[in-house]
């Protein structure tokens, strides 16, 4: 029988519940319906209305959810498109494995997209380098990801060939939710197998010639161990940014530091005088990719919330006319429709 500390249960949600309330854990969200797991078994249940995601803690009576309890951290992204609403992929996780696959040219961008997304959730990421047994020089491979993500813990692994699963497993805390998250085909359904010992997804190889997968995960799903649980996710193929600017600022941890040297504190690193970031680049201290990147998800983020804020105010807006609207309606009825 799975207790709830397996399932990640904390005093954080325990300070939640209220007498004679049994809480039980999300396995998969799928519209008006989810399944969940406790320590009595898994069930499916009516949760119409609530937006539930896979993580999340809940109180269920019977075949239905009654709330949500509160999240402690939230891996998010801006829902694909031109909408400015955020997406919550997965909640109450504690680590993320960041997996990018070796063999081929690591994006060092897209990391940088999916760290924003972990620190700004609350969570601590772990990169992790899979399919080792591809790279021509792991060393300088694994060194090269450390040097530009400092302060991240950088793993490599070979699922197929067992190799740096048991280094990947001792970074995993008792009772932790670990979240797998990265592009179709890097290794993320196989890798969840290798820590689960049995066939947990379905995996497909890589296509000929391209050296990338196909999808295999089409949902997020926990999955729970004996120690700890796992999360797994769909590739994504949009990575949006919808937290704060503080994600960006711990992904680029170096040169968020040589910014706040800048003369002026509204300094936009373009043409004031007194700019550390450009006399670094000049200097070759920093980078100058990782610089322009940077600035590059700052303004996004900008650009976002405006979006997010004005979007806001125009739904406020609508809410306001309606209720004024209905306010005339009303008062016009009670004057016998004469004013």
């Amino acid at each position: 029988m799975t207790d709830l500390e397996s399932l990640g249960w904390s005093a954080h949600f325990a300070d939640q519940l209220v007498e004679d309330e049994h809480p039980a854990r999300v396995v998969v969200a799928h519209g008006a319906h989810a399944e969940l797991v406790d320590p009595s078994g898994r069930r499916t249940v009516d949760c119409a209305g609530l937006s539930v995601v896979t993580g999340d803690w809940v109180v269920a009576d019977g075949e239905r959810v009654r709330r949500l309890l509160d999240r402690r951290t939230v891996i998010a992204r801006r829902r694909p498109g031109r909408r400015s609403d955020v997406q919550t992929l997965a909640a109450n996780v504690d680590v993320v494995f960041v997996v990018e696959a070796l063999g081929t040219d690591v994006n060092e961008r897209r990391i940088e997209r999916y760290l924003t997304l972990v620190w700004d959730g609350g969570a601590t990421p772990i990169i992790v380098l899979s399919k080792r047994d591809r790279s021509e020089d792991l060393e300088a491979d694994v060194s090269a990801v450390e040097d530009a993500f400092i302060g991240v813990t950088v793993v490599a692994v070979s699922a197929r060939e067992d190799e740096g699963i048991e280094a990947l497993v001792e970074r995993i805390p008792p009772g932790a939710t670990v979240a797998l998250i990265g592009p179709s085909g890097v290794g993320k359904s196989t890798l969840l197998n290798r820590l689960a010992a049995s066939e947990v997804e379905a995996t497909s190889e890589v296509r000929a010639g391209d050296d990338k997968g196909r999808h295999t995960t089409t949902r997020r799903s926990l999955t729970v161990l004996d120690t700890y649980c796992v999360i797994d996710t769909p590739g994504l193929r949009e990575i949006g940014l919808a937290g704060s600017d503080e994600g960006i600022r711990q992904t680029f941890v170096e040169v968020d530091a040589v910014a706040s040297e800048c003369r002026f504190t509204d300094c936009t690193h373009a043409n004031e005088p007194g700019c550390a970031l450009r006399a670094a680049v000049d200097a070759g201290t920093l980078d100058a990719d990782r610089v322009e990147h940077y600035l590059a998800l700052l303004a996004e983020q900008a650009a976002e919330a405006h979006r997010r804020d004005a979007a806001a105010q125009r739904r406020e807006g609508k809410k306001m006319g309606k209720m004024i609207r209905e306010a005339q309606r009303w008062r016009h009825q009670r004057r016998g429709g004469h004013d």
